[in-house]
């Protein structure tokens, strides 16, 4: 039933095909149910292996930054300082929306849990990508039968991957990231199907995904956008939008705004050429030397001309774009794109950073080296490790049904589309240095793709080659989940056991009340030294300034750490206090230090 406007009579509701409100609700809480059951069997498993990773208090470099961010939103919220709260979440380049979570978990556990509470938070969301498979099995499967052998044969896949498995307690993003990309396109699955014009669903998750990794979000939503665009044919949204910039331009508000964008942009590109400015502005000193300024100030402004634009010729782009396109622009991408753009968060020049400094670009001889391996990276990052060639018969099949079935088609359409979007901007985004880690997030989406052949066979058929997928994944996978070989896995998103008890144990030597550490230790160890530093002073109810200068004025505290990878500074004026700490290759000593 259809409004006056044409509109479906519930756009928010996400109904699946051939089903009523009662059945959809009874065939979700059935997959909800199935998956808490699996995820809940996983979680205890990595639960109980978990005390027997030796390399635990290792966290990789973005995890020991992400966990002192952590922390230091705890703090904030236990002071009740809100602004400090809300600036660490807004501020933030990824991981803001986790920061939510685990900063009132930290507050719960105390200071000394800090390690259990981010891993806890890692071991959670590796249950959730469970469950929330098992909810998309339903997005993709017709009956309850249907959903089942989906759900079995893609969850031995995830099972099965090391790469994903070494994410799953280890307090990075991947897994995080993997949940809210799988929650997103599975409910732009259903959203296709019901062809309802406000995917509310699909808005509010990919909205989630990118407060967890922006760059994640955004190569979502774009793809997203692009399917959706491109079913007005090709060449039309690009016209009209180019169309609408033009007059945009041409408008009595549009002209002054481009003017004022590309004066600041170009303006102060050329001031900080010829030696920057500086001013004081309300006591406080402003000043314009380093390139990414006039970018951080430039991009909003050009970014609310193209917004008046599309607002100024609305009504032409209502006649050549589709209406669920636009819905996504406006709703989607929009808030992502002005996120990315608030000045002085730097996650634009994250991104240029990131293409600027990508790796090795391929040369013009060796783009066969170049697909060999970028299909060795999808292997590592998307399939079992004991089962590849499993993986790529399933895929196999998934295509050959879809040229029988709609059902499978707008699965692989869809979830496929968003694999290789994501995959071909990354490529030219790291100049073809693309890296399993990368990639890794998309594994879910590609284990759907896997099974997508379900709905196109019979029952009978159904029944013999998803139980025969299922007996020779699962004799592939079991042994991964064998205590040593578990232990193994986990242990592959840590860093070095030497790393992790040598920072614990010298910062765990060297307590001090209140002071500043100076980390002259290797970049593999820097931000996990940093990190135990922060945690053991916490727990002493200390506070040790990990970014500030060791001569900054006053009395205090010096904290160094070094293991010999980075000479030795000048620094006059520091009086020992108590002996030196050793641990394996990290050495560390405590000063005072009195600057005027």
């Amino acid at each position: 039933m259809t409004s006056a406007t044409g509109e479906l009579a519930n756009p928010a509701t996400i109904a699946l095909p051939g089903t009523s409100a009662r059945a959809q609700a009874r065939w979700i809480a059935r997959a909800g149910i199935v998956g808490l059951a699996v995820a809940t069997t996983v979680a205890l498993r990595l639960t109980m292996v978990l005390p027997d990773v030796p390399n635990r208090h290792a966290l990789t470099d973005d995890a020991a930054r992400r966990v002192m961010l952590d922390v230091d939103a705890a703090d904030a919220l236990i002071g009740g300082d809100l602004l400090e709260l809300a600036g660490s979440v807004v501020a933030s380049e990824t991981g803001s929306l986790l920061r939510l979570v685990s900063a009132p978990a930290h507050v719960l556990a105390g200071s000394a849990h800090a390690l259990a509470v981010e891993l806890g938070v890692s071991l959670g969301f590796t249950a959730l990508l469970l469950l929330v498979l098992g909810l998309a099995a339903r997005c993709v499967g017709r009956s309850a039968g249907e959903a089942v052998v989906i759900l079995a044969i893609s969850t031995l896949i995830l099972l099965g991957n090391r790469d994903l498995l070494g994410q799953a307690v280890s307090g990075t993003l991947e897994m995080p990231s993997a949940v809210f990309t799988l929650a997103s396109a599975a409910a732009w699955l259903a959203s296709r199907a019901s062809r309802t014009y406000r995917p509310w669903a699909v808005v509010l998750l990919g909205n989630a995904l990118f407060h967890v990794s922006f760059q994640d979000g955004l190569m979502l939503a774009a793809a997203v956008l692009l399917v959706e665009a491109g079913e007005a044919g090709w060449s039309r949204p690009p016209s009209a939008v180019l169309s609408a910039l033009f007059r945009g331009a041409r408008s009595p508000v549009g002209l002054p705004l481009l003017a004022l964008g590309l004066t600041v942009l170009l303006g102060g590109w050329w001031l900080v050429r010829t030696g920057g400015l500086s001013a004081t502005l309300f006591g406080q000193e402003v000043s314009l030397r380093d390139a990414r300024d006039p970018v951080a100030l430039g991009a909003p402004l050009l970014f609310l001309f193209v917004e008046y634009a599309f607002w100024h010729e609305r009504v032409w782009l209502a006649a050549e774009i589709p209406r669920r396109a636009r819905f996504l622009w406006k709703w989607l991408l929009t808030p992502m794109v002005a996120w990315v753009l608030v000045p002085f968060t730097w996650r634009l020049q994250t991104l240029a950073a990131g293409a600027a400094s990508g790796g090795d670009r391929v040369g013009p001889g060796s783009v066969q080296e170049w697909l060999l391996s970028t299909s060795r990276t999808a292997g590592e990052a998307w399939v079992p490790s004991g089962a590849p060639w499993i993986v790529v018969a399933l895929l196999c099949g998934s295509i050959l049904a879809a040229i029988r079935s709609s059902v499978t088609r707008r699965v692989l359409v869809s979830l496929g589309a968003l694999v290789l979007f994501e995959v071909a901007f990354l490529t030219v985004l790291r100049h073809g240095n693309l890296q399993a880690p990368l990639i890794v997030h998309l594994a879910p989406l590609v284990a759907l793709c896997a099974v997508a052949w379900v709905p196109a066979v019979t029952r009978t058929s159904r029944l013999v080659l998803g139980a025969g997928a299922a007996a020779a994944l699962l004799w592939a996978v079991l042994p991964l989940w064998r205590g040593p070989e578990l232990v193994a896995t986990l242990s592959r998103g840590f860093e070095s056991t030497a790393n992790g008890d040598a920072c614990r144990e010298v910062a765990r030597a060297l307590p001090i009340s209140r002071g500043v550490l100076v980390n002259e230790t290797a970049p593999d160890r820097f931000a996990t030294c940093a990190l135990w530093v922060k945690l053991f002073a916490r727990e002493r109810g200390a506070q040790v300034l990990i970014r500030e200068p060791w001569n900054r004025p006053g009395r205090h505290e010096v904290l160094l750490l070094e293991d010999g990878t980075v000479p030795t500074g000048l620094r006059s004026g520091l009086v020992p206090l108590g002996a030196q700490a050793h641990h394996g290759p990290v050495r560390g000593e405590r000063y005072l230090a009195e600057a005027p």
